[in-house]
């Protein structure tokens, strides 16, 4: 069993101030140590570097590179008991990464950071004309990033690009002014989009060179989905603002939708609304990923990043009439056993 190395980023009483400086600090081949490494981020991170994964890391299945926000630090909305509100408006103590707007794609993940792990967390770079706030070089393998608020200004290409076929991006979040929330600009390369919302870009989704888009919405976009027959044919059960399904990828499609399918726009509150046109009309998409953006475990899959239900549906039996003997009751309890009374009736039409 790997062991886990944990390192800290934050504007006090970390290890690190500077998240790049830490990746770059804290290099070394974890199949040869035998380590997993975290990089937990504390608070609100401000005029950060381009982050740059590269260099002298050796990573595999594994042992490999995880960036997250600390556990309670409200990595999404700034509170301790939900990991995303899915805002796009960093609160002042949110854990959180927002780049000093640098020419440069700000997380930059190559090659040698295969099966790198980015998650629960906000990340914005305003600027990067004509780069990315994460790009996965198409040579990093098996990349997971999950649970994601992205932010780029107008002068950006996109969000993320997945570069490799074999790496996934689940339940993020993601506005791109002036370019694509999600992309992949690598023929035959472009990995999977699952559950992902692209909102206010001119770009929600770039299908051009391929990719699979799965259970993904886009709202209030100039463009939902550009070119879309060019999706991979898995692509399933997506939806956009359209009428039209041949302007949406894949089979299943969701059109016309309206902000009705959200919680509240109006404060930046993307989460899939209970009873609204993408609640429970998802694919079945397990074999990517099997919980939310709130990490409940999913049971009826939704368009977007979230089970409003939070998983299965409850019901109350309420019969007409049922008496119980509780010691019985207690006793059957502390024996580890069924629970059988000494007496009980019951109407079984109004249990039906």
């Amino acid at each position: 069993m790997p062991t886990l190395a944990q390192v800290t980023v934050g504007t006090t009483g970390a290890d690190y101030t500077d998240l790049d400086t830490a990746l770059a600090t804290e290099a070394r081949d974890l199949v040869t140590s035998d380590e997993l490494i975290e990089f937990i981020i504390l608070d609100k991170l401000t005029g950060q570097n381009p982050v740059d994964i590269d260099g002298a890391w050796v990573c595999d299945a594994t042992h490999y590179v995880t960036i997250r926000a600390a556990d309670g630090s409200g990595g999404k909305d700034g509170t301790t008991d939900a990991r995303i509100k899915a805002d796009l408006n960093p609160g002042a103590t949110k854990a959180c990464v927002i780049g000093n707007a640098a020419y440069s794609d700000f997380f930059d993940i190559t090659g040698v950071a295969d099966y790198c792990v980015v998650k629960d967390i906000y990340i914005e770079n305003s600027h990067a004309w004509g780069y990315r706030v994460i790009d996965l070089a198409y040579d990093a393998d098996n990349c997971t990033l999950k649970n994601l608020v992205l932010k780029a200004g107008a002068n950006a290409y996109n969000c993320i690009q997945l570069g490799d076929i074999s790496s996934k991006a689940g339940f993020c979040l993601a506005q791109c002014d002036g370019g694509e929330a999600f992309d992949g600009l690598t023929s035959g390369h472009i990995g999977t989009y699952v559950n992902c919302v692209a909102v206010n870009s001119a770009v929600g989704f770039k299908c051009a060179l391929g990719g699979t888009f799965i259970n993904c919405a886009t709202y209030n976009c100039t463009t939902d989905y550009h070119t879309p027959a060019s999706a991979n044919a898995a692509s399933t059960n997506n939806a956009g603002s359209s009428a039209n399904a041949a302007d949406i990828p894949g089979a299943n499609s969701i059109t016309s939708l309206t902000s009705s399918a959200f919680e509240d726009v109006s404060t930046d509150d993307y989460r899939t609304k209970s009873g609204g046109a993408l609640d429970n009309a998802g694919a079945d998409a397990s074999a990517y990923f099997t919980t939310d953006a709130f990490e409940n475990t999913i049971v009826n899959w939704p368009v977007g990043l979230n089970e409003p239900t939070g998983g299965g549906t409850s019901y109350t039996l309420t019969a007409d009439s049922a008496t119980f003997n509780t010691t019985a009751q207690d006793a059957g309890l502390n024996a580890g056993r069924a629970v059988i009374a000494d007496s009980a009736t019951f109407n079984t039409t109004a249990q039906d």
